[in-house]
């Protein structure tokens, strides 16, 4: 995230915190953060770099590999926000790689 005080803006990634996933066909995937994360300032660019770990069932891996993200809505620790999905077969590809 651009901003240097994003920590204090978004307030970071709770511990079991969702991640819900809108698919193009109108479906939705939740996910639970396994673990928190403060973030970490990345100086020579003024961002800050947030890591979110989630737990996948295989309902929601075949899901994902599927289907095509549309849209994601990161939980903060301050609130939550949407974001727009430019790569919409991100999940298939990551999928397609990882099962090789």
């Amino acid at each position: 995230i651009y901003a240097r005080d994003a920590l204090t803006a978004f307030g970071g990634i709770p511990n079991n915190s969702v991640l819900t996933v809108r698919l193009l066909n109108g479906e939705t995937v939740r996910l639970f953060s396994t673990k928190g994360d403060q973030g970490m300032l990345q100086p020579n660019t003024d961002t800050y770099v947030f890591r979110g770990q989630y737990r996948l069932s295989i309902s929601q891996e075949k899901m994902l590999a599927e289907g095509e993200a549309d849209k994601l809505r990161v939980v903060w620790g301050t609130g939550y926000e949407d974001y727009e999905v430019y790569n919409l077969d991100f999940f298939r590809d990551q999928f397609r790689c990882l099962n090789q």
